[in-house]
């Protein structure tokens, strides 16, 4: 029904046991025994559903990149909401929140994916074909050597990106 939802993935053996059950009627398939988990957060839920798409292995750099930092966006909004006096969680912190909801992850890790969602959205269709080695070792460090030119020809950094970069990419 629309009040549940499977929590850390299985996504595939629903839709397929959903499929039997259309097909043959059998009872056998109309009802699932499942473990009852009670809704804490949607961070906790976001954080099963990657974790379960990572182990599988079959993500691409870009879908991590932007599942990590929409993990990470609604953890400092849940953070606030309690708190609102929070301040922003730094990248130490906001990988020992990852790992703490048992993703891996180090503070290198954090900034890359960050640079990624932030600068490299422009990319679009290319974006899936990006790799993380594509990112260390040539688009990252260019983009910032280019960000230093520019402040030397005193290109303030919002234009360098909005003017060069992302008209470029």
């Amino acid at each position: 029904g629309d009040r549940f939802m499977l929590a850390a993935g299985s996504n595939t053996s629903l839709r397929v046991l959903q499929d039997l059950w259309q097909s043959t009627q059998e009872e056998r398939y109309r009802w699932v025994n499942c473990i009852f988990q009670p809704y804490e957060s949607d961070s906790k839920l976001l954080a099963q559903h990657l974790g379960e798409n990572l182990n599988r292995g079959d993500m691409r750099f870009w879908e991590v990149a932007k599942g990590m930092v929409a993990l990470l966006d609604e953890i400092e909004a849940e953070g606030r909401k309690a708190d609102p006096a929070m301040k922003t969680l730094g990248l130490r912190e906001q990988a020992e929140a990852l790992n703490g909801r048992g993703l891996k992850a180090n503070k290198s890790q954090v900034a890359l994916w960050r640079f990624a969602v932030s600068h490299l959205g422009a990319l679009g269709p290319g974006l899936p074909f990006v790799t993380i080695r594509s990112v260390t070792d040539h688009l990252q460090p260019r983009l910032n050597a280019l960000k230093s030119l520019a402040a030397t020809f005193k290109i303030d950094e919002v234009s360098y990106w909005d003017s060069i970069v992302y008209p470029t990419l």
